[in-house]
């Protein structure tokens, strides 16, 4: 896999399984601001802010609660409020405008322990524990939902679960879900169209993808470059996998596109690093801290890859427009009663987002607005704020393309 040729048209599959397209985007790498040295960590986005928080203390097994707020415009590290746990390999995950941490270990104990951040007030709160203890588990959240997925029981000494929990901040509950088909400790997790993707792991070279709606696992391609510990995210619904470990660490990039089921080759990172974590703002994939051949202990490097693309959130597509529900309805009616209007006119039926405009008979624009939804009033003047003079008016409704009109006579 080490001499696979990098393409810039067509495209190149091997087994029906890893395939080098021309359409993969490819992160282009640069370093940001050191973060300070940290690896087995958690990381997280929320509202174009990075937060990391705790780590290994490298040599012993000590968890540490320190936490660090990245912002990417002014690409500088400030420090916030330390959690109330010391932990090594927790996973993180953002609901509501909050940060929840679960798992991790801090010799001798796993943990079980889970507790949430608020961003604007810089405090920390425990939170309902887990079932299960977790240390180097994965997690993610769909639609206001937390899973904990797999996982081991026993950070000193194996214990590796397949077991998974959903979390309801709503109501600070744990729920069994299914588990896994294989065990993932170490591994990396994205979230794609409400799909969590779970990526390698030390026991798993495959990936599995769990659908919270069916709550049933699906086995798919696996990573072609197994490995462990590295960091995983998503960027125009793709999956990507960067760094890790197998017997060498890994500067290896590898991307995996939901919808064709392949694997493509992506920018390698500037440098080999394990027990780093991923994080995304905008359309950047950002590679943080881990470890390095030849250093001593954790490094903080920051490395950013920008990508190329216009939903790199992979926000879903807007639902289209409503369509006229019925005729626009003007009040007072101009033409019951021979009656002429005066003062505010209102217009029921026109939908949200479509143009309400009035011209005059020789087609003149005397006042224009964009409807809400429901109802529009015309207080009588027009666009230089003056009222409108006596006469015939033509008011012209249009939803994109759809219109509608009739006529107004001002006294």
């Amino acid at each position: 896999m080490e001499a696979m040729v990098r393409f810039t048209a067509g495209l190149l599959c091997l087994g029906f399984v890893f395939c080098q397209s021309a359409y993969a985007t490819d992160p282009v790498w640069s370093s940001r601001a050191d973060m300070g040295s940290r690896g087995r960590f958690a990381a997280v986005t929320i509202g174009g802010t990075l937060y990391v928080m705790g780590g290994l203390i490298p040599p012993t097994g000590y968890g540490r609660a320190d936490t660090q707020a990245y912002d990417p415009a002014t690409d500088t590290w400030v420090s916030r409020a330390n959690m109330k746990v010391d932990r090594a390999a927790p996973a993180a995950a953002a609901v509501g405008g909050r940060i929840y941490v679960v798992g991790g270990y801090d010799f001798p104990n796993t943990h079980k322990s889970a507790e949430t951040y608020d961003p604007a007030t810089d405090t920390w709160v425990r939170v309902a524990d887990m079932s299960t203890p977790r240390a180097f588990p994965v997690v993610a959240a769909v639609n206001g939902k937390i899973y904990a997925i797999g996982g081991t029981t026993d950070a000193f000494g194996g214990g590796a679960v397949t077991t998974v929990e959903m979390y309801d901040p709503a109501t600070d509950t744990w729920t069994p879900r299914a588990g896994t088909h294989g065990y993932h400790e170490g591994s990396g997790a994205a979230v794609v169209d409400g799909i969590i993707y779970v990526v390698g792991g030390w026991s798993s070279t495959t990936m599995e993808a769990y659908d919270p709606a069916t709550d049933t696992w699906e086995i798919k391609a696996g990573i072609p470059t197994p490995r462990w510990e590295m960091g995983v995210a998503t960027v125009n619904c793709l999956v990507y996998a960067v760094g890790g470990s197998t017997t060498i660490l890994r500067d290896t990039v590898e991307v995996y596109d939901p919808q064709t089921g392949a694997w493509s080759v992506g920018s390698s990172l500037p440098s080999r690093r394990v027990d780093l974590a991923a994080a995304v703002i905008g359309c950047t994939i950002y590679a943080l801290g881990g470890a390095t051949p030849g250093a001593s202990g954790y490094v903080g490097t920051n490395a950013a890859g920008a990508v190329a693309g216009e939903n790199c959130a992979c926000l879903p597509p807007p639902p289209p427009p409503p369509p006229y529900s019925g005729p626009v309805r003007v009040f007072p009616n101009p033409f019951q009663r021979g009656r002429a209007v005066r003062g505010t006119v209102k217009f029921d039926g026109i939908p949200a987002g479509a143009a309400l405009r009035l011209y005059t008979v020789r087609g003149v624009r005397v006042w224009e607005t964009e409807s809400k939804g429901g109802s529009v009033e015309w207080d009588g003047k027009g666009l230089g704020g003056g009222p409108v003079s006596p006469g015939v008016y033509l008011w012209v409704a249009d939803d994109r393309g759809k219109r509608q009109t009739g006529k107004l006579v001002v006294e």
